[in-house]
């Protein structure tokens, strides 16, 4: 199984960098606002997760018994540091808390032809009373 993720994860490490530099051929890298990166799968970027900090339960929506899960778009940068977070699904009371555990997260370097390299892709973080 383990390498069957990597193996997916380099599959799709390969096509997303390609695909990237074909389409930003005309403009030096010095336009563009964000470093070139991956996208990976939710199982696949789970996997690459060295620390995982659960979201502290916010006291309104404890009170209120709100449960669910929230989904958080991350940026992970080539030293494996979350750069950038946002929720984009999940209940309005949960998400505030959902991001800021998100942002420490820490992941392995993740590589691309022995050098690293930036990625991004969706976690999904649990509220259950």
């Amino acid at each position: 199984m383990k390498k069957f993720v990597t193996a997916l994860f380099l599959s799709v490490s390969l096509i997303s960098v390609s695909t990237h530099a074909q389409q930003n051929t005309s403009l030096p890298n010095t336009q563009t606002k964000r470093p070139r990166r991956t996208v990976v799968s939710g199982g696949v970027i789970d996997s690459l997760a060295t620390e995982k900090v659960a979201p502290e339960y916010p006291k309104d929506a404890k009170a209120q018994k709100i449960q669910g899960t929230v989904e958080v778009e991350v940026v992970v940068d080539e030293e494996g540091k979350v750069i950038e977070a946002e929720a984009i699904k999940g209940h309005q009371l949960l998400r505030e808390a959902a991001t800021t555990a998100a942002k420490q997260w820490k992941f392995k370097v993740a590589k691309l032809s022995g050098n690293p390299v930036a990625f991004s892709g969706r976690i999904t973080l649990k509220f259950k009373l």
